[in-house]
């Protein structure tokens, strides 16, 4: 056992709250999806499935981490002069490859899972076609990735044995193949339901309310870009394990969640009622003081004060009128309602069948 450095520290924190926050929103997920009574379908079985795969993940890369060299790379590693060196090279060399192939088994489970959703969501001839050659696509990819990694060294073993005589692959530049054909198939994945939106029968500002909800999906390419980037080490047969790890777990965040965005109805809900009331209350706290009585002496023969007419006076929120902030509470003008529906972004599946 050795003691993490400053490097391997900050992966091993950012592995635990990576896995912390992706299985509170698969469990938010399968929350909301109780609450609207919507059942158990296949997109949840396989964002479920990723869960367990970025488990298995976690484990393999922490114990890698942990027990090959601490967070030290590969080179610092043989440059330590310890005696056990070849334990740490193992430890190290299998605790990359068997994160590797997890990694590789939540991904493909997570694009299946939006792709599932897209194809229960959208059910427009071309669409679904569209995303069972995606399907089809993501498939090819993982199991060629998967032969790939079972492959990398002949014999297999010879890829953590640095004594066992073998023959291997560039494994930075494998990493950095399998890397590229993932951002361009995640890319894909996320630019299908933008065209799909569009041509819906909603308003405008739905429109572009749920486009941001699939949209926020591309935060997930760029993590996957800067995972590949990071990662790979010119003129190394060897990634940066700590890179990989760091940015190969934030990437898995972010698609987890982006899976489960489009299913967090309930919650948009529950956030625009409670902004409602929010600026019911500044409405009511500060419109009390927008009328203030003027009083003027006039000239009667009684010398006596007379009110006039009340004056309103416009107070200033950051240079809002404030009767301009009641009037989203008045519903004339429609902007209350209008707020409630942007947060209630996903439309229901009869809307979405309506294309």
């Amino acid at each position: 056992m050795f003691q993490l450095n400053s490097q391997g520290q900050k992966s091993f924190n950012v592995a635990i709250a990576c896995m912390s926050l992706g299985l509170v929103a698969v469990v938010l997920r399968l929350v909301c999806k109780r609450l609207q009574k919507n059942g158990f379908h296949l997109d949840d079985f396989w964002i479920v499935l990723s869960v367990f795969a970025c488990l298995a993940a976690e484990i393999v890369v922490t114990w890698g981490n942990i027990t090959g060299g601490g967070g030290n790379e590969m080179e610092e590693i043989l440059k330590s002069g310890s005696k056990d060196v070849l334990s740490q090279v193992s430890n190290y060399l299998q605790g990359l490859l068997l994160s590797w192939t997890f990694y590789l088994a939540a991904s493909f489970t997570i694009k299946m899972s939006l792709l599932s959703l897209y194809r229960r969501l959208f059910t427009t001839q071309g669409y679904r076609q569209i995303c069972l050659g995606l399907m089809a696509l993501s498939v090819l990819w993982f199991v060629g990735a998967e032969i790939g990694n079972f492959i990398i060294c002949i014999p297999f073993d010879s890829f953590w044995n640095r004594l066992k005589p073998g023959r291997c692959l560039n494994f930075n530049i494998y990493a950095l193949a399998v890397g590229i054909v993932d951002v361009v198939i995640d890319f894909c994945i996320l630019a299908v339901p933008v065209k799909i939106v569009v041509s819906l029968h909603l308003p405008m500002y739905k429109k572009i309310a749920v486009s941001g909800i699939f949209l926020l999906g591309g935060f997930t390419v760029v993590t996957g870009a800067l995972r590949v980037y990071l990662m790979y080490q010119p003129f190394s047969i060897y990634v940066h394990f700590a890179e990989a790890l760091m940015w190969s777990n934030i990437h898995l965040l972010t698609a987890i969640i982006c899976a489960c965005l489009p299913v967090y109805k309930p919650l948009w809900q529950a956030a625009a009622r409670l902004s409602a009331r929010v600026l019911t209350l500044y409405n009511s706290r500060f419109r009390s003081t927008t009328e203030l009585p003027s009083f003027v002496r006039r000239d009667d023969g009684q010398g006596l004060p007379q009110m006039s007419k009340p004056k309103k006076v416009f107070l200033s929120l950051r240079g809002l009128p404030l009767s301009g902030i009641g009037s989203l509470n008045a519903g004339g003008d429609g902007e209350e309602r209008g707020l409630t529906s942007v947060v209630s972004t996903i439309p229901e599946e009869n809307e979405v069948r309506g294309v």
